[in-house]
């Protein structure tokens, strides 16, 4: 299954890109998840010292800057967001830790285009990434054909993404208080790895590596709970009382409200 744009899946982008609602989703889980999802990811996926990355969906540079302290300063990050303002908070974030970064500001489906513009060369990225984003491009595979077109031999593609039961217990929640999470939710949080991504690469690559890991998020109260739901991308405000009311139920017999979170990592090589 992939979701159709609809106008309602256009709200629900517009809010998954807005850089303030993203600082505010990471700052509601800092210190309350069990697993540091960086040094995860960044443990397997390593860029080349003084290499080239192409980074997609850099956001406010959380990863961006990790990638710049592995090219090193001889090496170069070009990262792509839809976010002119969140490309400024990653240029700042990335200062003197590493290579250059470059920033693109544009949506997926455009990097062809953009990568054009800043003069990239075809076969010339050795590492393509993605945390947490491709799920917004309206075209994937276009987008996958894109990204080999400018891998270099042995080049890597590392997508890193949410899948199977991503979030059970907080849409458990939310479900039970009337809340209508969009199936495009639905299908990015929980399918879109398995159902759209894996096939594709499967076609396109030789050599695939998938790991696996759940990250328990434990919130003390309601309020982070909240704080964390305000953020997202299936927001409902007129179901906010109820949603409190339930979780004022909840916190009368436990001490947190646990979520859980199962993430993805796949790194995808060109022969």
């Amino acid at each position: 299954m992939i979701a159709t744009k609809s106008a309602k899946n256009i709200n629900v982008l517009t809010r998954a890109k807005a850089d303030n609602c993203l600082d505010q989703r990471i700052h509601s889980y800092k210190n309350r998840q069990s697993l540091d999802l960086n040094e995860w990811v960044f443990r397997e996926v390593k860029a080349p010292s003084r290499g080239t990355v192409l980074e997609l969906c850099a956001g406010t540079g959380a990863q961006t800057s990790y990638l710049a302290k592995q090219v090193g300063s001889a090496g170069r990050v070009i990262a792509v967001d839809a976010s002119e303002e969140a490309l400024t908070k990653t240029l700042a974030r990335c200062t003197g830790i590493g290579g250059e970064v470059i920033p693109l500001c544009g949506e997926l489906d455009d990097l062809a285009d953009l990568l054009k513009q800043a003069r990239i060369k075809t076969n010339g990225i050795d590492l393509c990434f993605c945390s947490y984003g491709l799920y917004y491009a309206q075209n994937v595979e276009k987008l996958i054909d894109v990204i080999r077109e400018y891998l270099a031999p042995g080049g890597e593609l590392a997508v890193v993404g949410p899948y199977g039961r991503n979030n059970h217990e907080l849409f458990e929640l939310l479900t039970a208080s009337g809340v209508k999470v969009p199936e495009y939710v639905i299908y990015t949080s929980r399918d879109f790895m398995t159902l759209t991504f894996l096939p594709l690469i499967a076609e396109k690559f030789p050599r695939t590596i998938a790991r696996m890991a759940v990250n328990t998020v434990s919130w003390p109260n309601p309020q982070e709970v909240l704080t964390y739901w305000r953020n997202t991308t299936f927001f409902e405000a007129d179901r906010e009382a109820v949603v409190t009311s339930h979780l004022d139920d909840h916190f009368r017999t436990n001490d947190d409200f646990v979520n859980r979170k199962h993430i993805m990592s796949v790194s995808t090589f060109m022969s």
